[in-house]
């Protein structure tokens, strides 16, 4: 986990604390601020989402300074490139952040009732603790997978991380 390197793709320019804006349903808009890259959880880009999604920003501080929506992993530049956010500017992240815990189980979800083989990691992937079967402990702790663009704005809609481990 380094906060202070930035990430070239192409011709943008990734940086710690960089805001992104996406139009959701109607005049609302929802927001994002890109964390870090994680190379120890498949080189995803952690982002934490915020509760404020009035139709327009008039400061940043308005958006960081409101509450924490959801954390996750996605690819920030393939939002950029299709079109689901815009960067709107840069707020450093606070000395005292801490990365979330996530939890994350081997088994195949859509074949698996129940797993008693779950994990919990924060900050290092490759440093996970088994925890065996999931616990009302644990069970609210966000999942970690990397998610599509489009699947962050759906979350972003619904103001949580939106998991559908069912199958079609």
């Amino acid at each position: 986990m380094n906060m202070t390197d930035e990430i070239k793709k192409g011709g943008i320019i990734l940086k710690s604390g960089d805001i992104f804006q996406s139009n959701l349903d109607g005049n609302k808009k929802g927001y994002f601020q890109f964390l870090y890259k994680d190379d120890s959880f498949l080189a995803g880009h952690l982002i934490r989402a915020f509760s404020f999604n009035n139709e327009t920003c008039t400061s940043l501080e308005d958006i960081t300074s409101s509450s924490v929506a959801f954390y996750g992993f996605t690819r920030v530049f393939e939002g950029l490139e299709e079109g689901y956010w815009t960067k709107i500017g840069n707020t450093p992240i606070e000395s005292t952040f801490e990365p979330p815990t996530f939890k994350c189980t081997k088994d195949t979800k859509f074949y698996v009732e129940k797993s008693d083989d779950w994990y919990i990691w924060k900050g290092d992937f490759a440093k996970a603790t088994k925890i065996g079967e999931m616990t009302n402990e644990y069970k609210d702790l966000p999942d970690s997978v990397i998610v599509s663009p489009e699947s962050i704005i759906e979350w972003l809609k619904a103001g949580r991380q939106v998991i559908n481990y069912s199958p079609d």
